[in-house]
């Protein structure tokens, strides 16, 4: 693309991947690409900022962080990024969603309390959930573990530095 790209997500089959790029607009916009055909179409090319999307489990939903609305939130479309729902709704930055292996939550960041902490959330929509990792003031860039329902990996600032940290819900 000549430009600025981030942040690669693999649909479940392998065909195509998600990511951000600059091209066109210099602004962060989602596209995919097939990975058969090279055929790149926009995903989420909407005013402000778009990033974070990634495939459900099954390949049938993208989530994705837009601020179109004027700070980052949490949005479900459909696999061609169509019909986007608004899954958050508050004055914090919301960024980085993951689905669960069954396809029913999402983890993602919130600056709701000042710093970037965890999330869960319904694809539903409903009240979000703090995950309490008791480890730092500075959680972010979760991924749920696609195997394990019970673990969520996820990004710490721990003593000047960043950790990759392993949350587990049995656990605590």
């Amino acid at each position: 693309d000549r430009a600025l790209v981030t942040g690669p997500r693999w649909s479940p089959n392998g065909n195509r991947l998600l990511y951000t790029t600059y091209y066109k607009t210099g602004f962060p916009d989602i596209y995919a690409i097939n990975l058969r055909t090279g055929r790149k179409e926009p995903i989420a090319t909407y005013k402000g900022t778009n990033s974070g999307g990634t495939f459900s489990p099954d390949g049938s939903q993208i989530a994705m962080a837009l601020s179109g609305s004027g700070n980052s939130e949490i949005y479900v479309a459909d696999s061609r990024g169509k019909n986007a729902r608004r899954l958050t709704t508050n004055r914090s930055l919301e960024a980085s969603p993951s689905f669960s292996p069954d396809g029913r939550r999402l983890v993602y960041t919130s600056d709701a309390l000042g710093k970037p902490q965890l999330y869960t959330i319904s694809v539903n929509g409903g009240a979000p959930s703090r995950i309490p990792t008791n480890i730092s003031s500075y959680c972010s860039e979760p991924v749920w573990n696609p195997v394990n329902p019970n673990q969520i990996a996820f990004t710490a600032s721990i003593g000047g530095g960043f950790q990759i940290a392993l949350y587990d819900f049995q656990t605590r």
